[in-house]
């Protein structure tokens, strides 16, 4: 059995691409998730590799694998990646099986394959995710069996750190700064956007509304 190579090895040197994968960009105009590297079990996150968002489908719902430059792995926004892999989960048939698939723009096959072939040899696709991103998958796909919106789990965090501080409430300027001290909300959001888009969560927050009571039902600007 051949030995593994660490990916920081071997491109970790490199500097990271100036722009991202299909749009030629600014690479911060698309980070991945703040909880990127928390979705999947510690064997892959600790080498770097993360989920990006979850595409939603009519039948299933689809999880892009990404390994972010260590340069960029000490803390988000994480603005710098390698698109690896993809795990397609069905949404109908409880007895259809998950499926692991490469990612026809994986530069680096021969470095990311060797950590994926050699444990999905005996492990199932839902064997790579941690207890978050398992939670993570079992609310989008609850969203596509009701045929309902879900909120992801950015947004949830962002309604909580909301809900936890009443004291400011009647102060969005200053709750809005704080969100942004902990990269819950862009800096590139223009401030009228961001408050007007606070105060519904401080309306909710007043209402005492637990997630799931809009987790699936979404109104307004909530959606964006």
């Amino acid at each position: 059995m051949k030995p593994i190579i660490h990916p920081d090895d071997v491109i970790g040197h490199r500097k990271p691409p100036g722009i991202r994968w299909g749009r030629e960009c600014d690479p911060v105009a698309n980070p991945l998730k703040a909880n990127a590297l928390l979705t999947l079990r510690s064997e892959f996150s600790t080498l770097g590799f993360g989920t990006g968002q979850v595409q939603r489908r009519k039948t299933f719902i689809r999880l892009p694998i990404h390994w972010i430059y260590k340069a960029n792995r000490v803390k988000n926004p994480y603005c710098y990646y390698e698109p690896v892999a993809a795990v397609r989960v069905p949404c109908g048939d409880p007895e259809e099986e998950w499926t692991f698939s490469y990612t026809s723009t994986c530069e680096w096959l021969e470095i990311f394959g060797q950590f994926f072939d050699r444990f999905l040899g005996s492990w199932q696709p839902g064997e790579l995710f941690s207890d978050e991103g398992l939670a993570e998958i079992r609310r989008f796909r609850r969203s596509v069996i009701t045929g309902k919106r879900c909120v992801g789990a950015e947004k949830l965090i962002r309604y909580e750190f909301v809900a936890r501080r009443p004291e400011l409430w009647d102060s969005p300027l200053k709750l809005l700064g704080e969100l942004r001290k902990f990269k819950l909300y862009k800096e590139s959001t223009p401030i009228s956007q961001a408050l007007d888009h606070l105060q519904l969560l401080i309306d909710r927050a007043r209402r005492s509304e637990r997630p799931e009571d809009f987790i699936q039902k979404p109104q307004g600007r909530w959606n964006r």
